[in-house]
């Protein structure tokens, strides 16, 4: 069994790593700079990122979270160099599981979803001020679910592909 051994080199690619190294790979804790710029700084096991850490890329863009065999699994955040974030489960390096989005226009989504589509229940808010809850396929609204407009007055039904298909009643404005 071989030790670990503090290392700073640069790599056939020509990354540049600063860290632990164990049976020629890297191993432990680390921080790497890839040629193009990006960084990533955390745990490493056999070679792949493993554990927690941050990857950065020259345009701001941000993930903080769990890896594991070098891909994106477990919780984390990620921060688009927009400014939309996407806070939840991981799995295979997409979005899967339940989480929350948050769009720089102001949209949010929280629920379930599945290869970083809306997939399953969950709640759309708009920023217009509208907002839906109810079933999700493949990034639309899609099953049943209600809309509920900002002026109070809603529907509720089945959608198809983001569009009301099918209108089982129609709500009034809240008599409150």
């Amino acid at each position: 069994m071989s030790e670990l051994e503090e290392v700073d080199k640069t790599l056939p690619d020509g990354s540049k790593y600063s860290g632990s190294f164990k049976d020629g790979k890297m191993h432990g804790h680390g921080i790497i700079t890839l040629p193009n710029g990006s960084t990533y700084e955390g745990q490493w096991a056999d070679g792949l990122r493993n554990g927690k850490g941050v990857f950065i890329l020259p345009d701001g863009t941000k993930y903080e979270g769990e890896y594991v065999n070098g891909k994106k699994n477990g919780k984390g955040v990620f921060t688009s160099s927009n400014g939309d974030t996407y806070i939840g489960d991981w799995l295979d390096d997409f979005p899967n599981g339940q989480g929350a989005y948050i769009f720089s226009n102001g949209d949010k989504y929280i629920g379930e979803c599945k290869d970083d589509k809306f997939h399953g229940q969950g709640a759309f808010k708009f920023s217009d001020g509208k907002m839906y809850i109810g079933q999700f396929k493949e990034g639309f609204m899609d099953g049943e679910g209600s809309m509920t407009y900002s002026d109070g007055k809603g529907q509720e039904g089945v959608w198809e592909k983001g569009k009301l298909k099918f209108e089982k009643k129609v709500s009034l404005e809240d008599p409150s």
